[in-house]
């Protein structure tokens, strides 16, 4: 009787140890199809306080190319929108890689959604990133910080007391930029100079 339990038991070991190996292969599989199919969402920060992103990967926007050179790097493309310099093109799904360093002088990016849902209006990122400092900063402390730090001070702005717009490449480039300036809590607030799609009314 003894030898009978320990089969039985000796099975359901094996049995556990294959229904574990499967659970662990399934959970592989998703997360890599995941990783292939990249990021559904995404973030920025706002006055400090983290907003919502949704990306859509259909869509690329371009601000200072030709159409010519983006058929020729995206036969296909459908340009869709064009307003504030930037055209928007609905293209096949990655698109956005496709176009980056094809045509030389634009700036390419990707096309969120504001918030989490497609409803949002539509958002890119021409290059750039709005910094707040901390107002005791003098323009000296923000030049020193800037270039400890590597970046380039385009201009300061008039919206504020300490204001800056400081240099970065278009796309996904500026968006990482501006969330980690922002993360690193070395200044007030950081976003990326967006670019907003305006409704008509």
């Amino acid at each position: 009787m003894n030898i009978i339990y320990k089969g039985i038991d000796a099975m359901k070991q094996i049995l556990s140890a294959k229904m574990a190996l499967v659970a662990l292969v399934l959970c592989i599989l998703s997360g890599s199809a995941a990783m292939a199919a990249g990021p559904a969402a995404d973030y920025y920060y706002d006055g400090g306080k983290q907003r919502p992103l949704l990306l859509d990967d259909t869509l690329v926007a371009v601000f200072g190319a030709t159409p010519a050179a983006v058929r020729s790097a995206l036969p296909g493309a459908q340009a869709t929108r064009m307003k504030g310099g930037a055209t928007i093109y609905r293209a096949q799904a990655g698109s956005y890689k496709t176009m980056l360093g094809v045509a030389p002088g634009a700036a390419v990016s990707p096309v969120f959604h504001e918030g989490a849902s497609t409803a949002g209006r539509l958002m890119a990122l021409p290059g750039g990133v709005l910094v707040n400092f901390k107002a005791d900063w003098t323009a000296q402390q923000v030049n020193d910080w800037s270039a400890a730090k590597g970046l380039v001070i385009d201009k300061k702005l008039s919206i504020g007391q300490n204001w800056y717009l400081i240099k970065s490449p278009a796309g996904q480039a500026s968006l990482d930029l501006a969330n980690q300036l922002q993360q690193s809590g070395e200044v007030e607030s950081a976003s990326p100079n967006w670019w907003k799609e305006v409704s008509t009314r």
